[in-house]
Protein backbone atom coordinates (compact mmCIF):
# COMPACT_ATOMS: atom_id res chain seq x y z
CA UNK A 1 0.00 0.00 0.00
CA UNK A 2 1.81 3.36 -0.78
CA UNK A 3 2.05 5.77 1.74
CA UNK A 4 2.91 9.17 2.22
CA UNK A 5 6.79 10.35 1.47
CA UNK A 6 5.67 13.98 3.21
CA UNK A 7 4.36 17.29 1.99
CA UNK A 8 3.38 20.67 3.03
CA UNK A 9 1.26 23.71 2.43
CA UNK A 10 1.75 27.66 1.84
CA UNK A 11 0.16 28.25 5.73
CA UNK A 12 0.77 25.22 7.04
CA UNK A 13 4.45 24.51 7.27
CA UNK A 14 6.07 21.08 5.72
CA UNK A 15 5.12 17.38 7.53
CA UNK A 16 6.85 14.41 7.40
CA UNK A 17 6.06 11.15 5.93
CA UNK A 18 5.06 7.71 7.16
CA UNK A 19 7.02 5.11 6.87
CA UNK A 20 6.87 1.24 7.86
CA UNK A 21 8.79 0.28 9.80
CA UNK A 22 -0.65 -7.34 42.12
CA UNK A 23 1.14 -9.90 43.89
CA UNK A 24 2.69 -12.79 42.04
CA UNK A 25 3.22 -14.68 45.38
CA UNK A 26 7.12 -14.54 44.38
CA UNK A 27 9.69 -13.56 47.59
CA UNK A 28 11.96 -11.46 46.47
CA UNK A 29 16.21 -11.78 48.01
CA UNK A 30 16.86 -10.72 51.08
CA UNK A 31 18.36 -7.44 51.26
CA UNK A 32 22.28 -8.03 51.57
CA UNK A 33 23.97 -7.31 54.94
CA UNK A 34 24.71 -3.79 56.27
CA UNK A 35 28.04 -3.40 58.73
CA UNK A 36 29.51 -1.23 60.65
CA UNK A 37 32.19 -0.34 63.14
CA UNK A 38 30.08 1.49 65.68
CA UNK A 39 26.45 0.99 66.82
CA UNK A 40 23.72 2.01 64.83
CA UNK A 41 19.94 1.30 65.83
CA UNK A 42 18.38 -1.69 64.29
CA UNK A 43 22.19 -3.34 64.55
CA UNK A 44 23.56 -6.31 66.07
CA UNK A 45 27.09 -6.69 67.30
CA UNK A 46 29.28 -9.82 66.14
CA UNK A 47 31.82 -11.25 66.62
CA UNK A 48 34.58 -13.11 64.58
CA UNK A 49 37.96 -14.70 65.08
CA UNK A 50 40.87 -13.64 63.31
CA UNK A 51 43.93 -15.08 64.60
CA UNK A 52 43.86 -15.30 68.28
CA UNK A 53 42.43 -12.10 68.61
CA UNK A 54 37.94 -11.73 68.57
CA UNK A 55 36.87 -9.07 65.84
CA UNK A 56 33.22 -6.92 66.54
CA UNK A 57 31.41 -5.56 63.77
CA UNK A 58 27.89 -4.36 63.94
CA UNK A 59 25.10 -5.74 61.07
CA UNK A 60 21.66 -5.58 60.37
CA UNK A 61 21.18 -9.07 59.68
CA UNK A 62 23.50 -12.37 60.12
CA UNK A 63 26.18 -12.86 57.28
CA UNK A 64 26.03 -15.97 55.62
CA UNK A 65 28.03 -18.13 52.66
CA UNK A 66 25.60 -16.34 50.25
CA UNK A 67 26.26 -13.16 51.35
CA UNK A 68 29.72 -13.33 50.75
CA UNK A 69 29.19 -14.28 46.86
CA UNK A 70 28.36 -11.34 44.95
CA UNK A 71 25.10 -11.64 43.21
CA UNK A 72 26.09 -10.67 39.45
CA UNK A 73 23.95 -12.38 37.54
CA UNK A 74 21.34 -9.75 36.99
CA UNK A 75 23.57 -6.84 36.83
CA UNK A 76 25.29 -8.48 34.12
CA UNK A 77 22.36 -9.00 32.35
CA UNK A 78 21.28 -5.51 32.21
CA UNK A 79 24.96 -4.61 31.28
CA UNK A 80 25.06 -7.15 27.98
CA UNK A 81 21.15 -5.63 27.22
CA UNK A 82 22.45 -2.60 26.86
CA UNK A 83 25.17 -3.23 24.29
CA UNK A 84 22.57 -5.75 22.97
CA UNK A 85 19.76 -2.66 22.46
CA UNK A 86 22.63 -0.05 21.23
CA UNK A 87 24.00 -2.89 18.73
CA UNK A 88 20.45 -3.85 17.55
CA UNK A 89 19.61 -0.27 16.66
CA UNK A 90 22.50 0.29 14.84
CA UNK A 91 22.22 -3.00 12.84
CA UNK A 92 18.43 -2.10 11.88
CA UNK A 93 19.46 1.64 10.98
CA UNK A 94 21.76 0.44 8.63
CA UNK A 95 20.76 0.67 4.65
CA UNK A 96 22.39 -0.62 1.88
CA UNK A 97 19.80 -0.20 -0.87
CA UNK A 98 19.42 -2.53 -3.86
CA UNK A 99 18.25 -0.57 -7.06
CA UNK A 100 14.88 -1.58 -8.03
CA UNK A 101 13.81 -3.23 -11.53
CA UNK A 102 11.22 -0.86 -12.42
CA UNK A 103 7.52 -2.27 -13.60
CA UNK A 104 5.99 0.92 -15.64
CA UNK A 105 9.84 2.59 -16.83
CA UNK A 106 6.85 5.63 -18.11
CA UNK A 107 7.63 8.51 -16.26
CA UNK A 108 4.51 10.89 -16.29
CA UNK A 109 4.54 14.68 -15.48
CA UNK A 110 0.61 15.48 -15.60
CA UNK A 111 -0.08 19.12 -15.53
CA UNK A 112 -3.84 19.98 -15.68
CA UNK A 113 -3.73 22.98 -13.65
CA UNK A 114 -1.10 24.76 -16.26
CA UNK A 115 1.50 25.74 -13.63
CA UNK A 116 4.40 24.47 -15.59
CA UNK A 117 5.96 26.32 -18.57
CA UNK A 118 7.91 23.60 -21.32
CA UNK A 119 11.12 24.70 -19.58
CA UNK A 120 9.82 23.62 -16.31
CA UNK A 121 8.89 20.42 -17.75
CA UNK A 122 12.05 19.42 -19.43
CA UNK A 123 13.65 20.36 -15.96
CA UNK A 124 11.39 18.14 -14.12
CA UNK A 125 11.82 14.97 -16.88
CA UNK A 126 15.56 15.39 -17.07
CA UNK A 127 16.02 15.35 -13.16
CA UNK A 128 13.26 12.82 -13.03
CA UNK A 129 14.95 10.22 -15.56
CA UNK A 130 18.06 10.58 -14.00
CA UNK A 131 16.62 9.93 -10.46
CA UNK A 132 14.98 6.78 -12.18
CA UNK A 133 17.67 5.30 -13.80
CA UNK A 134 19.78 5.76 -10.50
CA UNK A 135 17.30 3.91 -8.34
CA UNK A 136 15.01 2.31 -10.16
CA UNK A 137 11.92 4.18 -8.30
CA UNK A 138 9.74 5.66 -11.63
CA UNK A 139 9.05 9.17 -10.34
CA UNK A 140 5.72 11.16 -11.30
CA UNK A 141 3.95 14.68 -10.62
CA UNK A 142 0.57 15.65 -10.93
CA UNK A 143 -0.74 18.91 -10.79
CA UNK A 144 -4.28 20.11 -10.06
CA UNK A 145 -6.25 22.77 -9.40
CA UNK A 146 -7.84 23.39 -5.72
CA UNK A 147 -11.59 22.89 -7.34
CA UNK A 148 -10.62 19.23 -8.24
CA UNK A 149 -10.38 18.03 -5.05
CA UNK A 150 -11.69 20.20 -2.46
CA UNK A 151 -15.19 19.36 -1.13
CA UNK A 152 -14.85 15.84 -2.32
CA UNK A 153 -11.93 14.73 -0.30
CA UNK A 154 -11.47 14.95 3.45
CA UNK A 155 -7.99 16.03 2.45
CA UNK A 156 -5.27 16.85 0.24
CA UNK A 157 -3.50 13.62 1.18
CA UNK A 158 -6.77 11.29 0.62
CA UNK A 159 -6.89 12.86 -2.78
CA UNK A 160 -3.00 12.05 -3.46
CA UNK A 161 -3.39 8.15 -2.29
CA UNK A 162 -6.38 7.90 -4.21
CA UNK A 163 -4.92 9.31 -7.11
CA UNK A 164 -1.81 7.25 -6.72
CA UNK A 165 -3.97 3.89 -6.50
CA UNK A 166 -5.49 4.94 -9.64
CA UNK A 167 -2.58 5.64 -11.53
CA UNK A 168 -0.46 2.72 -10.44
CA UNK A 169 -0.73 -1.30 -9.38
CA UNK A 170 2.64 -1.57 -8.18
CA UNK A 171 4.64 0.00 -5.52
CA UNK A 172 7.80 1.17 -6.95
CA UNK A 173 6.38 4.69 -7.90
CA UNK A 174 6.81 8.20 -6.25
CA UNK A 175 4.12 10.22 -7.02
CA UNK A 176 4.37 14.19 -6.15
CA UNK A 177 1.13 15.33 -6.10
CA UNK A 178 0.57 19.31 -5.92
CA UNK A 179 -2.40 21.95 -5.50
CA UNK A 180 -2.43 25.69 -6.22
CA UNK A 181 -3.97 28.51 -8.23
CA UNK A 182 -1.53 31.36 -8.84
CA UNK A 183 -4.25 33.75 -9.60
CA UNK A 184 -6.09 33.99 -6.37
CA UNK A 185 -5.43 36.80 -4.04
CA UNK A 186 -4.11 34.35 -1.37
CA UNK A 187 -2.40 31.09 -2.76
CA UNK A 188 -3.42 28.25 -0.62
CA UNK A 189 -0.96 25.92 -2.00
CA UNK A 190 -0.42 22.21 -1.04
CA UNK A 191 1.58 19.35 -1.71
CA UNK A 192 2.34 16.00 -0.89
CA UNK A 193 4.19 12.73 -1.85
CA UNK A 194 2.99 9.83 -2.73
CA UNK A 195 5.99 6.07 -2.25
CA UNK A 196 5.16 2.52 -3.01
CA UNK A 197 6.15 0.30 -0.27
CA UNK A 198 8.54 -1.44 -2.27
CA UNK A 199 10.48 2.52 -2.41
CA UNK A 200 10.92 2.01 1.38
CA UNK A 201 14.69 0.71 1.64
CA UNK A 202 15.80 3.52 -1.04
CA UNK A 203 13.41 6.57 0.07
CA UNK A 204 14.12 6.46 3.64
CA UNK A 205 12.64 8.95 6.26
CA UNK A 206 15.93 10.76 6.42
CA UNK A 207 16.03 11.08 2.84
CA UNK A 208 12.03 11.85 2.12
CA UNK A 209 12.30 14.25 5.07
CA UNK A 210 15.56 16.19 3.35
CA UNK A 211 13.49 16.27 0.18
CA UNK A 212 10.69 17.82 2.28
CA UNK A 213 11.77 20.25 3.76
CA UNK A 214 14.04 21.71 0.77
CA UNK A 215 10.73 21.53 -1.50
CA UNK A 216 8.85 23.30 0.97
CA UNK A 217 12.21 26.25 1.08
CA UNK A 218 11.65 26.21 -2.64
CA UNK A 219 8.31 26.84 -2.65
CA UNK A 220 7.77 29.49 0.04
CA UNK A 221 10.76 31.47 -1.99
CA UNK A 222 8.24 31.74 -5.35
CA UNK A 223 10.62 34.72 -6.90
CA UNK A 224 13.70 32.85 -6.82
CA UNK A 225 12.00 29.02 -7.92
CA UNK A 226 8.51 28.14 -10.11
CA UNK A 227 6.64 25.38 -8.93
CA UNK A 228 8.38 22.92 -11.13
CA UNK A 229 11.77 24.38 -10.80
CA UNK A 230 11.34 23.66 -6.63
CA UNK A 231 10.39 19.60 -6.88
CA UNK A 232 13.38 19.34 -9.33
CA UNK A 233 15.67 21.00 -7.01
CA UNK A 234 14.22 18.95 -4.28
CA UNK A 235 15.16 16.28 -6.24
CA UNK A 236 18.52 17.23 -7.19
CA UNK A 237 19.87 17.63 -3.88
CA UNK A 238 18.60 14.21 -3.07
CA UNK A 239 20.67 12.13 -5.75
CA UNK A 240 24.00 12.19 -4.39
CA UNK A 241 23.50 10.76 -1.66
CA UNK A 242 19.92 8.30 -1.96
CA UNK A 243 21.74 5.52 -3.05
CA UNK A 244 24.40 5.20 -0.53
CA UNK A 245 24.82 2.84 1.81
CA UNK A 246 24.94 3.81 5.84
CA UNK A 247 23.32 4.39 8.93
CA UNK A 248 20.37 6.36 8.79
CA UNK A 249 18.57 8.05 12.25
CA UNK A 250 18.38 11.24 13.22
CA UNK A 251 19.85 12.69 15.75
CA UNK A 252 16.65 13.29 18.46
CA UNK A 253 16.22 9.10 17.68
CA UNK A 254 20.16 8.68 18.10
CA UNK A 255 20.19 10.66 20.90
CA UNK A 256 16.79 8.62 22.64
CA UNK A 257 18.77 5.39 22.13
CA UNK A 258 21.85 6.27 23.41
CA UNK A 259 20.08 8.17 26.56
CA UNK A 260 18.26 4.47 27.13
CA UNK A 261 21.32 2.48 26.72
CA UNK A 262 23.41 4.31 29.27
CA UNK A 263 20.50 4.03 31.96
CA UNK A 264 20.42 0.64 31.99
CA UNK A 265 23.76 0.37 31.39
CA UNK A 266 24.84 2.58 34.31
CA UNK A 267 22.22 0.79 36.48
CA UNK A 268 24.18 -2.49 35.66
CA UNK A 269 27.17 -1.13 36.30
CA UNK A 270 25.74 0.46 39.67
CA UNK A 271 24.37 -2.89 40.97
CA UNK A 272 27.06 -5.19 39.70
CA UNK A 273 30.26 -2.60 41.20
CA UNK A 274 27.37 -2.25 44.54
CA UNK A 275 27.35 -6.32 44.65
CA UNK A 276 30.92 -6.87 44.50
CA UNK A 277 31.97 -4.53 47.01
CA UNK A 278 29.19 -5.70 49.56
CA UNK A 279 30.38 -8.88 48.99
CA UNK A 280 34.00 -8.38 49.94
CA UNK A 281 32.91 -6.07 52.50
CA UNK A 282 31.44 -9.16 54.39
CA UNK A 283 33.78 -12.14 53.11
CA UNK A 284 35.99 -11.99 56.02
CA UNK A 285 33.35 -11.79 58.12
CA UNK A 286 30.80 -15.07 56.96
CA UNK A 287 30.36 -17.35 59.92
CA UNK A 288 30.70 -14.14 62.54
CA UNK A 289 27.92 -15.00 66.06
CA UNK A 290 25.79 -12.76 67.43
CA UNK A 291 27.64 -11.64 70.72
CA UNK A 292 24.91 -11.65 73.88
CA UNK A 293 24.54 -7.95 74.42
CA UNK A 294 24.53 -5.18 71.43
CA UNK A 295 26.23 -2.32 73.99
CA UNK A 296 28.31 -2.24 76.53
CA UNK A 297 31.31 -4.03 77.33
CA UNK A 298 31.50 -7.88 76.46
CA UNK A 299 33.07 -10.51 78.87
CA UNK A 300 36.29 -12.41 77.25
CA UNK A 301 37.68 -15.54 77.97
CA UNK A 302 41.66 -16.85 77.65
CA UNK A 303 41.43 -21.09 76.08
CA UNK A 304 44.07 -22.71 78.76
CA UNK A 305 45.04 -24.96 75.36
CA UNK A 306 45.80 -22.83 72.81
CA UNK A 307 45.56 -19.20 74.24
CA UNK A 308 43.37 -17.64 71.91
CA UNK A 309 40.94 -15.13 72.96
CA UNK A 310 36.83 -15.63 72.63
CA UNK A 311 33.96 -14.11 74.09
CA UNK A 312 32.66 -15.83 76.95
CA UNK A 313 28.91 -17.20 76.43
CA UNK A 314 28.62 -18.17 72.80
CA UNK A 315 30.71 -20.79 72.46
CA UNK A 316 30.93 -24.92 73.66
CA UNK A 317 34.48 -24.90 72.12
CA UNK A 318 37.66 -22.84 71.42
CA UNK A 319 36.50 -20.96 67.77
CA UNK A 320 40.80 -21.36 67.30
CA UNK A 321 41.61 -24.47 68.40
CA UNK A 322 38.74 -26.68 68.82
CA UNK A 323 39.21 -27.52 72.25
CA UNK A 324 36.24 -28.06 74.37
CA UNK A 325 35.27 -24.99 76.61
CA UNK A 326 35.64 -25.41 80.36
CA UNK A 327 32.69 -23.75 82.18
CA UNK A 328 33.25 -20.77 83.88
CA UNK A 329 33.37 -21.24 88.36
CA UNK A 330 31.06 -19.40 90.22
Amino acid sequence: MPHSSGGGSHGGGSFSGSHSSGGSGTRSAPPAPRVSNTYRSGYHRYVVYHGARPTYFYSSSPITERDAHPKIIGPTLMVLFAFAFLAVFLAGSYRHPQKLVPADPTIHIADRANLLTSEDEAQMYDVFSRFQEKTGITPAFLAVSPEEWKGKYVNFSTFALEAYVHLYSDEAHWLLCYSGDPSASFDDWVWEGMQGNDTDGILTEKITNRFTENVQKYLYARERYTVGQAVSQGMEDILPEVMKSGFDFDRDELQSTVLVAVFILGAGLYSLISGIRSANQVRDKVGAVRCPTDRGQVQEDTCEYCGGVYVHGIHLNCPHCGAAVKAKEA
